[in-house]
C-alpha cells in the first residue's frame, strides 16, 4: 500500500516506517535471523525523500547478503546529515561482494544513464534508485557501494538536504 498510496516524497521518519515493517515480515520469515538497528540523527526525521529508495537497498541486503548467510544477519541503516547533503547509510554484516561483481556493479552505477547497460543488470533495483536520484537533483547525488566478501556491504545515499524538493 505505501508504495502505491504515499505521495512520490515521503519524510524519511514514512520511509523508515516502511522499511521496519518489510523487515519485521522478514524477520518471520528468516525465523529470527536478521536483527537492525535504525539511527536517525535528530531534525532529519522531516526531511522530504524520494519514496522507496531506502526500501530498495534494504531488499537488496536482505535477499543478496543476509538471507544467504550462515551468520544472524545484522542491518544498520544511519540517517545524518554533513555539509549540506542527507546521507542515508545501509550496512549490513551478509556474505558481501566478490571484488569482480563489486567493479562490475561500481561500473554500472557510474554509467548508469547507459540503458543498454542498466536493463540487463544484476543489479536493476539500486541501479533505478541510482538513477531516480540523479535525475530528480543532478549528479551529485545518488549511491555509492562498499564490499568486501565474506564480510558485508555499505550503502551510502547522498541527497541535497537543501532544495525545492524538500520544502
Amino acid at each position: 500500500r505505501y508504495s502505491l498510496r504515499a505521495p512520490e516524497f515521503v519524510e524519511i521518519i514514512q520511509e523508515i516506517q516502511a522499511v521496519e515493517a518489510y523487515l519485521e515480515i522478514q524477520k518471520v520469515r528468516f525465523k529470527n535471523k536478521i536483527s537492525w538497528n535504525i539511527r536517525i540523527k535528530p531534525g532529519t526525521e522531516k526531511i522530504k525523500i524520494p519514496k522507496m529508495i531506502i526500501q530498495q537497498i534494504v531488499e537488496n541486503s536482505v535477499h543478496h547478503g543476509l538471507s544467504i548467510s550462515k551468520n544472524t544477519g545484522k542491518l544498520l541503516i544511519d540517517v545524518y546529515y554533513f555539509d549540506q547533503n542527507l546521507y542515508i547509510k545501509i550496512q549490513d554484516n551478509g556474505v558481501g561482494i566478490s571484488a569482480d561483481d563489486l567493479r562490475i556493479i561500481q561500473n554500472k552505477l557510474e554509467s548508469s544513464f547507459d540503458t543498454a547497460v542498466t536493463r540487463q543488470s544484476e543489479a536493476l533495483g539500486i541501479i533505478n534508485v541510482h538513477e531516480r536520484i540523479k535525475l530528480i537533483f543532478g549528479t551529485a547525488y545518488g549511491i555509492k557501494i562498499e564490499s568486501r566478501q565474506n564480510e558485508g556491504t555499505t550503502a551510502v545515499i547522498k541527497l541535497p538536504v537543501r532544495g525545492a524538493k524538500y520544502v
